[in-house]
């Protein structure tokens, strides 16, 4: 089991790298085409907007119809079609409601934009409102596809739909290359919105293939019936981080002008190993999961939990470290184009360092999620995230006012070490869930061999030090450098203390 979600995951994974490697060439022409200024703080605030929307109905829909969608295939075992009449219900379902929901925030879109802290002049709240009645298309998109992904989920092929996202990126940056001059900040949107109409008519022709044909109807409520004690609680959850997102930026736009940018690109550096890196193991493991707990019960689920928590711990610890380490010569050579100048940088590179605690524990965080959905204890995660959000409005307000915008990121950082350390206290004393089944010393042996890691990188760092002057391609060059003397070295501890390599342990030591 283990080798096939490893080698599900590596695939995800390659095709997340590619998706990132168009990410970076987005992030650089959206930072050359617009710099920081107030339009694209409207233009991030209307997205986070909108994917607050789209993370309660999509990630809902994809945690609660996946093992759905395996029942309902276990239970109709025999008669095709009675799943696909469910199947194809549920999805006509999610496009009414997503017409709904298109409808009613396209309406809200002016009343929004007079209440957001920050913009009461009139064309930068024109601008604000403009931009959320546009993307509010895709929300008419977003929740049908996740009904397809969910399905195509629940049969294992999980690397399809990620490799489909590929696309929004790659028409945003074709949008900004030749429409900025004639749509200015409404390039941004109109090429995500275009990319996701090609993924969603994707994945319905291929669910249609699948399948057989699509049948119009709405009457079967099956699949709702399995989910329907589960929404409410699951949609609170699912916005969470969102919010707290939210949250952020608009404590940050009351700050200063263009403080919302700043955020959002220290923000990317803590997408990408997540994107890359935890992502794909969710993505792979989650099914194997939900597989192990029906099937052979908690003792299963144990065992390959805690095998992707010790994957996770030795995947992330590196990066976390050469992002504290790297962090101004990482958002120099990124972002230090154009109309980004040294300055932001700088202060770039300041609220990045407040962001790392954040990438590691976010990363940990969602793999103990995953316990909860397959053991359906949503209402547990639903009070822990109102008691998050609660907690980061309290911390915003805090340290914003001691840190300035590197409060707010900081912020981030506490909440999420709590909501980590809280996840695991419910694990462990309310369900005697054991997340370290092979026992803490291997956890203890990666933060040691990590430690090393981290005392290479000071010492290269000094030893072939990086001027301020260097040109991208010596920055590059640098980086390379550190990166591989940093991994070497944690790789070779590593197998040193596990004397095998720790992919190799995870196999050999659980079975």
């Amino acid at each position: 089991m283990i080798e096939r979600i490893l080698k599900s995951a590596f695939i995800l994974s390659l095709i997340s790298i590619g998706v990132k490697l168009l990410g970076p060439a987005k992030n650089i022409l959206i930072a050359d085409t617009f710099g920081i200024s107030r339009k694209l703080d409207a233009y991030f605030i209307a997205q986070n907007f909108i994917d607050v929307i789209t993370a309660v109905f999509t990630f809902t829909i994809v945690i609660l119809a996946v093992p759905a969608f395996i029942e309902e295939t276990v239970n109709a075992m025999g008669n095709g079609d009675r799943s696909k009449s469910a199947f194809d219900s549920f999805l006509l379902q999610n496009i009414i409601l997503s017409v709904i929901f298109t409808l009613l925030f396209f309406a809200l879109s002016r009343p929004l934009s007079q209440v957001i802290p920050g913009f009461s002049e009139g064309e930068a709240q024109a601008q604000l409102a403009n931009l959320l009645a546009l993307l509010s298309l895709t929300l008419l998109l977003a929740i049908p596809s996740a009904v397809l992904t969910g399905y195509f989920n629940s049969r294992s092929q999980v690397v399809l739909p990620s490799s489909l996202m590929v696309i929004p990126i790659f028409t945003v940056i074709l949008s900004i290359l030749f429409l900025s001059g004639l749509l200015d900040i409404y390039t941004i949107p109109s090429g995500f919105i275009l990319g996701y109409f090609l993924v969603s008519v994707i994945l319905f022709l291929l669910y249609r293939k699948k399948l057989g044909g699509f049948s119009f109807t709405i009457k079967d409520f099956t699949i709702v019936g399995k989910i329907k004690g589960l929404i409410i609680p699951t949609m609170i959850f699912a916005a969470g981080g969102h919010i707290n997102l939210l949250v952020d930026q608009l404590f940050t736009s009351r700050i200063k002008d263009g403080g919302v940018s700043i955020l959002t690109y220290a923000q990317f550096f803590i997408m990408i190993p997540f994107t890359i890196i935890t992502l794909p193991l969710l993505t792979a493991v989650f099914p194997e999961m939900s597989k192990a707990h029906t099937l052979e019960g908690k003792r299963s689920l144990e065992e390959l939990t805690s095998k992707a928590f010790l994957v996770l711990t030795a995947l992330m610890l590196p990066v976390v470290l050469a992002v504290a380490f790297f962090r101004v010569p990482l958002i120099d050579l990124f972002y230090n184009h154009g109309n980004f100048d040294s300055r932001s940088v700088a202060e770039t590179a300041s609220v990045l360092m407040a962001y790392t605690p954040a990438i590691f524990f976010l990363s940990l965080s969602s793999l103990l999620q995953r316990v909860f959905f397959t053991k359906k204890a949503m209402f547990s995660l639903m009070i822990l995230t109102l008691f998050s959000i609660a907690m980061n409005i309290g911390l915003d307000i805090y340290l914003s006012s001691k840190f300035s915008i590197v409060g707010i990121a900081l912020a981030t950082s506490v909440n999420d070490i709590l909501y980590f350390s809280i996840l695991l206290f419910i694990l462990n004393k309310r369900y005697e869930f054991n997340i370290f089944l092979g026992g803490k010393t291997h956890i203890f042996r990666i933060f040691f061999c990590a430690s090393f890691t981290a005392l290479t990188f000071l010492f290269v760092k000094q030893m072939v030090p990086l001027s301020a002057l260097s040109s991208k391609l010596q920055v590059l060059l640098h980086l390379a450098l550190y990166l591989t003397a940093g991994v070497s070295v944690f790789l070779v501890s590593l197998r040193i203390l596990f004397k095998v390599n720790i992919l190799e342990f995870v196999r050999g030591k659980n079975g």
